[in-house]
């Protein structure tokens, strides 16, 4: 199995956004406690992007790889 690339921060924003959302509807202060903290994780990813980003091509990277291989 083949991880995969992601190397626009645009998609973990929106992921990061839907985890906050979700995290909203939950009425468990440890569970909604956790998936902030899975949305604080998509908005490290995103800010990793757009660390990465090329000149010119705001919000993307070169790569960003995530699956068997290991993150690159």
């Amino acid at each position: 199995m083949r991880g995969f690339v992601v190397s626009d921060s645009k998609v973990w924003k929106e992921r990061a956004e839907k985890f906050r959302i979700l995290a909203g509807t939950i009425q468990d202060e440890q569970s909604r406690a956790r998936m902030m903290s899975v949305a604080g994780a998509y908005e490290s990813m995103a800010m990793h992007a757009e660390s990465r980003a090329l000149p010119g091509q705001a919000g993307s990277a070169p790569t960003l790889s995530f699956g068997p291989e290991g993150c690159t």
